[in-house]
């Protein structure tokens, strides 16, 4: 079993983390002071390259804690 962590943040790239084993890219930013989206693209090179497809997209209200899939 390998001890390299398979999620892990992209240096200076804020927000964008990478799944080595799934191929995947997770992009987390604030849309509003209250509101968290979630992006998942099909590939981990979506951090690096703007190359990919979006395969869901989640919004998730802190306050309220109410969640909304945008795209699924």
């Amino acid at each position: 079993m390998s001890t390299e962590p398979r999620i892990f943040p992209i240096g200076e790239m804020d927000g964008f983390y990478v799944d080595k084993r799934f191929d995947r890219t997770v992009h987390v930013t604030f849309d509003t002071e209250d509101v968290i989206v979630i992006d998942v693209f099909n590939t981990a090179l979506a951090a690096h390259e703007p190359i990919g497809e979006t395969l869901s997209i989640v919004e998730i209200n802190l306050k309220s804690g109410a969640a909304r899939i945008v795209k699924n």
